[in-house]
């Protein structure tokens, strides 16, 4: 077994205890199963494997790496790489933590929000839109909402046109809309596209 002295900082320990140590002795526990699958892909489909896992340090910390691994041309060896990505993990976590925020306050703000795509074909409401309008966000995916919320073809056709030639940049800007029973509200837009 040959060990590499980035491999060595990175683990926490000298190049004789890694050469002495079971690989899996490095792993965390719980991603122990993600490597052996790694491995096994690897050895099967003599494939370069990549997976991300756990890896323990020898003062007992735990970091992530993305682990490649490749059976050598001789068939005889496992070439193994290490990447530290820990900073990486940490980012999409604190995304993930910011996601979860914007997504309650979304649902849980006394104001209609609904998001769509430029076409206008699918879209996202909050709880208050949905329940304002009486529909949920997979009625508005299955069909044409915008024909649902503007059933009269000329005043959509109208407003959308009118949209077209404001851009993204309005605010206040009233329609009037139908609900699911049929009730038509008065409702003020505002476009807070990128």
């Amino acid at each position: 077994r040959e060990v590499n002295l980035t491999a060595c900082n990175m683990l926490g320990k000298s190049r004789s205890q890694l050469k002495k140590a079971r690989f899996t002795a490095l792993i965390d526990r719980e991603y122990e199963d993600t490597f052996y699958f790694c491995r096994k892909n690897a050895l099967e489909n003599l494939v370069m494997e990549q997976c991300d896992l756990r890896m323990k340090r020898a003062d007992g910390s735990s970091f992530w790496v993305s682990l490649n691994i490749q059976v050598t041309k001789g068939k005889d060896r496992l070439l193994i790489s290490l990447t530290d990505i820990s900073e990486r993990k940490l980012a999409e976590e604190n995304l993930e933590r910011q996601k979860e925020i914007f997504r309650r306050m979304f649902d849980h703000i006394p104001l209609m929000l609904v998001m769509w795509d430029p076409t206008l074909k699918r879209f996202t409401l909050n709880q208050y839109a949905e329940d304002l309008l009486g529909w949920t966000t997979e009625d508005a995916n299955h069909g044409d909402f915008m024909s649902m919320v503007y059933p009269d073809p000329d005043y959509r056709q109208r407003m959308l046109e009118e949209r077209n030639r404001r851009g993204h940049n309005y605010r206040d800007w009233e329609w009037r809309l139908t609900t699911r029973s049929g009730e038509v509200r008065h409702i003020l837009w505002s476009d807070i596209s990128a």
